[in-house]
């Protein structure tokens, strides 16, 4: 069986990570110390290879080769405040500046959850496909996309005979349930922020069990995120089920 849990974030006293009797937590972050062992072959791989921001995860967007998976992901969202955009036609449209702002962040290696400057600014949308589109219609691409980069990692498929030699599994990542958006983003005090977490945590403490119907409503709802960890969780549940 698998479920998916809120890390808990450093720097917040008085919050746990999630606890369901019987299974064993998986960190799926760049924080992640978990080293996986197969109960078949010994195979020893590391849930850390799973991180976006830190997996070693190369992908191509418009045949353009990023270094790393975050970055490509972040590079995506259109900002009118980098001069990023501009109507044309009565719609917006990527400019030529963003096109070579994407493709000299391409080159770099290390992960940024943020673009510098613009980690209190809101997108308009994000560019996939020749135009800008929502957030809740790109996510589609991003689930896509990280899960083409893992679904045959070595940890993938370490955790697949973990499940299918009857260990039961609680994947763990930034995004996990309880949490929901912060309205006031990072404007809040480190006070508002524990008290939101534990607001939230104190429903869901034992994660949530991933069935089909769970994943669809948190992929639909964009007062949740839905991140990596939700698609590590999918990916499972399929190999297992399918």
């Amino acid at each position: 069986m698998i479920r998916v849990g809120a890390k808990r974030p450093r720097g917040i006293k008085g919050v746990k990570n999630p606890v369901y009797d019987g299974y064993k937590n998986i960190d799926a972050t760049s924080g992640s110390n978990n080293k996986l062992v197969s109960p078949i072959t010994k195979e020893v791989a590391y849930a850390k290879e799973l991180s976006p921001l830190k997996g070693n995860l190369k992908v191509e967007i418009d045949g353009i080769l990023y270094e790393n998976f975050e970055n490509a992901w972040q590079c995506q969202k259109v900002y009118r405040e980098f001069g990023h955009c501009e109507k044309k036609n009565g719609r917006w449209v990527v400019t030529k500046k963003f096109l070579k702002w994407r493709k000299k962040w391409a080159k770099v290696k290390k992960g940024h959850r943020h673009m510098p400057g613009a980690r209190k600014l809101k997108p308009i949308g994000a560019y996939w496909d020749g135009e800008i589109i929502s957030y809740k219609d790109s996510r589609e691409y991003y689930i896509n996309l990280y899960r083409k980069c893992v679904e045959n990692l070595p940890s993938i498929r370490i955790m697949t005979e973990m499940l299918e030699n009857g260990e039961n599994i609680m994947i763990l990542g930034g995004d996990g349930p309880p949490l929901k958006f912060i309205p006031k983003g990072n404007k809040m005090s480190k006070e508002e922020l524990a008290e939101h977490w534990s607001t939230f945590q104190d429903a869901w403490p034992e994660g949530a069990e991933v069935t089909p119907e769970f994943l669809a409503e948190r992929r639909e709802d964009i007062n949740y995120p839905y991140g990596h960890e939700y698609v590590v969780a999918n990916i499972l549940y399929d190999k297992l089920n399918y």
